[in-house]
């Protein structure tokens, strides 16, 4: 069993990208905790592996600190300029499963079907 911290850089709405990334490493055993801060709180275990996920630009200096932090992380998004996909990471290019519990306070399903669209 692998422990993994997916990072929540920026941005409002869930993350589709650590959502499939959540439910992928799960489906494996894998232990799965959900961050919005860079840095480790001082009670955090050792993680195996390390996701961030950025949209926007101005969030640079975010990332640049997750990176201090967790010089092996994998950080991407259209705010990172790295157009690699989570698919890519996994070796699944057909991969279409997301673990909404890692955003237990968000009420709607996201996907295809809610571009555009903002639930308030």
């Amino acid at each position: 069993m692998k422990t993994v911290r997916l990072v929540h850089i920026d941005g409002k709405l869930p993350n589709l990208a650590l959502m499939k990334l959540a439910h992928w490493h799960r489906n494996r055993g894998d232990q799965v905790v959900l961050a919005r801060t860079p840095s480790p709180s001082m009670f955090e275990p050792r993680y195996d592996t390390v996701y961030g996920s950025s949209i926007f630009r101005w969030s640079d200096p975010v990332v640049h600190r997750l990176k201090a932090a967790y010089p092996e992380a994998i950080v991407g998004g259209t705010g990172t300029g790295d157009w690699r996909t989570v698919e890519q990471f996994i070796g699944d290019e057909k991969y279409e499963y997301y673990d909404y519990s890692i955003y237990p306070d968000y009420p709607f399903s996201l996907g295809f079907t809610q571009r555009g669209c903002r639930h308030g």
